[in-house]
């Protein structure tokens, strides 16, 4: 009966079977696979998936630039500015009532920093082809290139995802 069942499983849920039992696991030298996600921080709630889809988010980014740290105050403030443009059903890098960025004054509350950047997706899509999108976009793939910035942070909220960097 496994066999037949493991034959008519699509290959995505095989595949993110594998990388929900990679997350609990530990390398050889007992490391962390994914140092980023601690005990802690998981919790059984409807927001899980918005959150593995940011930890998926910060995954694919840190392909392209492995010196990205995750940053759990950034992610956080990423959290709450995609949460608000929920709210207000606004999709800007600038407030309409303000004219500024948001981002602007959120990133320096975690990090004082010289380099802030902010990489905004909207769409019901995988973390895979929402990063794809970034990546075809030349602003969005400077930010997730840039070697300036060392810290990065994810949020999302329904259908939004907010990346925040930060470095020097």
């Amino acid at each position: 009966m496994g066999k037949i069942l493991l034959k008519s499983l699509h290959p995505l849920v095989l595949c993110l079977a594998a990388v929900a039992l990679m997350w609990g696991a530990s390398s050889p030298a007992g490391k962390r696979l994914f140092p980023f996600i601690t005990g802690e921080e998981r919790v059984s709630s409807p927001d899980d998936r918005l959150s593995s889809k940011a930890e998926e988010l910060f995954s694919l980014a840190r392909k392209e630039n492995p010196q990205l740290q995750w940053n759990r105050c950034l992610a956080g403030k990423a959290r709450e500015r995609a949460e608000n443009m929920a709210r207000t059903g606004s999709f800007s890098h600038r407030d309409s009532r303000t004219g500024k960025n948001p981002a602007w004054e959120m990133i320096p509350s975690c990090l004082p920093g010289r380099y802030m950047g902010e990489n905004l997706t909207r769409g019901d899509e995988s973390a895979r082809i929402l990063h794809q999108s970034l990546m075809e976009s030349p602003g969005h793939r400077k930010n997730i290139r840039d070697r300036r910035y060392d810290q990065m942070g994810v949020g999302c909220h329904g259908n939004i995802c907010v990346q925040f960097f930060a470095g020097g």
